[in-house]
């Protein structure tokens, strides 16, 4: 844990105890409004009928009541008493009426105070409950802790370390120094771009709505799920947005401006439920399963777990694929970065392949993986219930990263389909099974990536920089950085001045062809020395990668990615570095 174990522990007793009370305060508050609000209606109703009552009687004694000797000498009495009732009904009425209304509005006014304090309270209590149970995450004793902890050592481990040539980070005399040397990375990185996507050597497999749409590899049919991939890469990518909600689903633009998703809890089904099943297309009764409900949140204490919260996770019945899919949510939450910051590369072995992982996402994985958890049971009784569909796992950004390390852990290759159900996976073996992932954080090293072909179906938008992103990138760009400031005193500063120097002849269209050409073979010559010293080990997308790029006039552009290696090696560094991982882009 971040702190000592015996203070870890009294601050998770602690927290315990203050939620404990702030729960009970809650509930009393709560009680003694609601009896507040009940006597206040019982009141003001009391005294309203009592009001009214009060004036109706004096108009009904009133016109029972003989008339008078003076009466008789004015006049026949019928005509007078008339007259009188008469001005009598009207002013009774009226009293009534201000009666009523004055009563209403003061009841309403009453009870607009009480809901406003009670409201107040709950939302008091529920922000003080978070913020100790955001403090006990961080200091106590529990799973939060402790992956905290592993980072900060990895932090400091990292820090201590040597780049290649044994030069320890503590030689560079100024942070300032680094980030110029960082930067001159990028901007060396920029100038050769098309060079190096010339060495990429992907190929267009898809152009909409150029006139050749797709090429048969788009157009043939998966071997499951047996549609073309075009068709799954988008229907899946529904289901990988679907699962961030129905707030962020209108934050990031995936319903429409006009019609912006509504939806409301009810008494069986949570508001991302009715969003989920919506924006994919299925039947809410589809969805078998998903972290707001019931029987979900129901494995996670009342008050305390020592657990890291599981990643958000929806069960569905896909007729239309002849699938039971399994969606995984990206990051959004302090428990799915404490899972991407525990970046260590852990070595693991499976049925469907070998290699080194994301040690944070693969125990993420494993958490759901369990055999005794509420999802294996779930995913094993839709399995059974419909004995001719397979399993598809998806997800975008760090589920999909959960989504292709859990379709590795329960798949066998085969020889009718790429890859099966596997017998030790706890699911009826020999059902066909593949994952999709979108913006997939990077899990997997080169040979197990390559392992995962025809199990993961990976897609990339653009310079998207998340699918590059991995601890032997960091340890990559600390030794670049390293290697440029010690070069020479100037060495930065070159760089950047004949790159800039570049690119403002380029814009002028000045013929100076030969000095253009030797900048560019100069910096293609720097570039591949920098890349020399980017000799850490690094993780990768899983499995088939797709690049896909768009542009302003709703053109799509799909590419195969042979050489997944090279490409995802290092970040392109672009405006849309960040832009691209939003998952409307994937849609």
């Amino acid at each position: 844990t971040v702190l000592p174990t015996h203070i870890a522990e009294a601050i998770t007793g602690l927290s315990i105890v203050a939620r404990v009370s702030l729960r009970a305060t809650a509930f009393f508050l709560e009680v003694i409004l609601e009896a507040t609000k009940f006597g206040t209606g019982i009141g003001m109703g009391l005294t309203r009928r009592a009001l009214i009552g009060a004036i109706g009687a004096a108009r009904t004694m009133h016109a029972l009541t003989p008339g008078s000797d003076d009466d008789k000498l004015l006049g026949p009495a019928d005509g007078l008493n008339s007259a009188l009732l008469s001005i009598l009904d009207r002013y009774t009425a009226a009293g009534i009426y201000v009666v009523h209304h004055t009563l209403t509005m003061t009841e309403l006014m009453a009870m607009s105070g009480l809901c406003l304090v009670q409201d107040s309270i709950k939302t008091g209590v529920a922000v003080a409950e978070e913020s100790v149970r955001l403090i006990d995450g961080v200091f106590g004793s529990n799973e939060t802790s402790r992956a905290l902890s592993k980072f900060i050592e990895l932090v400091k481990r990292e820090s201590d370390r040597g780049d290649g040539g044994g030069v320890a980070i503590n030689t560079v005399k100024t942070f300032a120094a680094i980030t110029r040397a960082l930067t001159t990375f990028a901007v060396v990185r920029a100038a050769t771009h098309r060079r190096t996507a010339k060495q990429h050597k992907m190929k267009v497999i898809y152009d909409y709505p150029s006139a050749t749409t797709a090429t048969p590899q788009a157009e043939a049919s998966c071997s499951f799920p047996r549609r073309p991939l075009i068709h799954n890469l988008h229907r899946f990518g529904r289901f990988a947005s679907a699962c961030y909600g129905v707030h962020f689903l209108n934050i990031l633009g995936l319903s429409r401006p006009s019609e912006p998703y509504m939806f409301r809890n009810t008494p069986n089904t949570h508001a991302n439920v009715w969003a989920f099943a919506h924006h994919v297309g299925v039947h809410v009764h589809d969805v078998a399963l998903s972290s707001y409900c019931a029987d979900a949140v129901g494995e996670q204490a009342f008050f305390h777990s020592h657990r890291l919260t599981p990643i958000v996770n929806f069960v569905v019945v896909d007729h239309e694929s002849e699938a039971v899919v399994l969606a995984c949510r990206g990051t959004l939450g302090l428990s799915d970065v404490l899972v991407d910051l525990t970046c260590d590369y852990e070595q693991v072995t499976c049925e469907a392949g070998e290699g080194y992982v994301h040690g944070g996402i693969w125990e993420s994985s494993r958490r759901l993986a369990t055999n005794k958890g509420t999802l294996k049971t779930t995913l094993r009784e839709c399995l059974e219930r419909n004995p001719t569909y397979g399993l598809v796992t998806v997800g975008h950004s760090l589920g999909g990263g959960v989504a292709a390390l859990l379709a590795m852990q329960w798949a066998t290759p085969s020889e009718t389909t790429a890859f099966v159900t596997s017998v030790s996976s706890g699911l009826p073996a020999g059902r066909p099974i593949h994952s999709f992932t979108y913006g997939p954080a990077a899990v997997t090293d080169a040979d197990l990536s390559a392992s995962l072909r025809g199990l993961v179906t990976s897609m990339v938008h653009g310079n998207d920089v998340v699918p590059c992103f991995s601890l032997g990138l960091v340890r990559d760009m600390r030794d670049i950085g390293v290697v440029l400031e010690q070069a020479t005193g100037e060495g930065a500063t070159e760089i950047l001045g004949r790159t800039i120097g570049l690119y403002q002849r380029r814009r002028k269209a000045e013929d100076i062809a030969a000095d253009d050409d030797e900048t560019s073979d100069w910096l293609w010559s720097l570039i591949k020395t920098m890349r020399a010293h980017a000799s850490n080990d690094k993780l990768y997308p899983p499995g088939e990668v797709y690049v896909a790029e768009t542009t302003t006039a709703h053109r799509v552009i799909l590419r195969s990615c042979p050489k997944v290696q090279e490409r995802f090696s290092e970040p392109i560094f672009s405006r849309s570095l960040f832009r691209d991982h939003s998952p409307s882009n994937y849609e």
